[in-house]
């Protein structure tokens, strides 16, 4: 077989002792190993100063998308903690090789995937995989339930309106959960998105990623959640009571009624390759999918910065032809 070896160190500078393999050792392992029998080593990818808990390494990734390719029929290491760290990530790894077609050696483990002995291992290690994801999953899950008990708002950001305490849980900010109330009391009594968009930039209310300009879409999901009444969540785990809710039942209702709220349905973007992707370079915000005419009628695609966004107004707002762009990502 013509294989690609791979070697990594977690960390080069000051390393010795019989824990600690060299790149040179893993070079000498892996082409000794191969030469003996009769596979050829077509090229050697190094990590160095790379953390095996890390899959996006280059090294790594480039050697699997050369089986991914054809380029290569399979991957050679000097020992399967050098291929990834944890049996999960070894898994997903094992994974891809072998809906390419490929094969993992592990010279020191005495691995080879196309052997049957290297098969019922593979198979092994892929079922002790997924019996400890389930494990993990399971921890997960059991350590959102007991936060969410305890009214723990499991989140990165804290929402605007709100402030979060040394305990996890949350109570009203008292600058701007007035204003949250009021956007609320508004949107109840008919106000459309824009103007509480426009309400909340004069009130100066920062946003949970530290934005100061509110637009219709982030108005939206302002009004349509639910923390707003006292609960946390996280998954399938709700507290109705976590915390001191902003705003009151009927206004909550009254801001999600079918009269005040017309939300058009979200677009597909009618075709464009890059739509939900593409973002622009002035201000990183996502590029809207539109269409022109050319100069002979007929249609053209395209995709342009939407101009205003959380972050403010954008000042180079950008613009491509998707026939242009499109064939790049193809």
């Amino acid at each position: 077989m013509n294989l690609d070896g791979y070697v990594r160190v977690s960390r080069v500078a000051g390393r010795s002792g019989e824990q600690f393999i060299s790149p040179t050792d893993q070079r000498q392992r892996i082409e000794t190993y191969a030469q003996a029998q009769g596979h050829k080593v077509v090229m050697v990818h190094e990590d160095l100063d790379q953390p095996g808990s890390k899959l996006a390494r280059p090294g790594f990734q480039a050697a699997i998308e050369r089986v991914e390719r054809g380029e290569s029929d399979g991957i050679v290491v000097a020992a399967l903690d050098r291929f990834a760290r944890s049996v999960i990530d070894a898994a997903t790894a094992l994974r891809r090789l072998e809906d390419a077609g490929g094969v993992l050696i592990s010279v020191k483990d005495s691995l080879d995937t196309s052997t049957p002995v290297g098969k019922f291992a593979r198979t092994m290690m892929l079922a002790i995989a997924e019996l400890e994801l389930d494990r993990v999953r399971e921890n997960w899950s059991t350590a959102q339930a007991h936060a969410v008990a305890r009214g723990v708002h499991v989140a990165s950001r804290t929402p605007t309106g709100y402030q979060k305490r040394d305990d996890g849980r949350l109570e009203p900010d008292p600058l701007a959960a007035p204003a949250v109330a009021e956007a609320f009391r508004r949107r109840g009594a008919g106000a459309g998105w824009g103007e509480l968009a426009h309400y909340m930039n004069q009130a100066k209310v920062v946003g949970p990623y530290g934005n100061a300009n509110w637009t219709a879409s982030v108005v939206t999901r302002l009004v349509k959640n639910p923390v707003y009444l006292g609960q946390a969540r996280s998954g399938d785990h709700v507290n109705n009571q976590a915390h001191e809710p902003i705003v009151a039942r009927a206004e909550w209702e009254a801001a999600q009624s079918v009269n005040a709220i017309t939300v058009a349905p979200a677009k597909k973007g009618d075709g464009a390759l890059l739509a939900g992707l593409i973002r622009c370079t002035g201000c990183r915000y996502l590029m809207k999918p539109d269409k022109m005419k050319n100069r002979d009628g007929s249609p053209l695609s395209l995709y342009r910065c939407r101009g205003s966004s959380a972050a403010g107004h954008c000042e180079s707002q950008a613009t491509i032809l998707a026939h242009l762009i499109d064939p790049h990502v193809e």
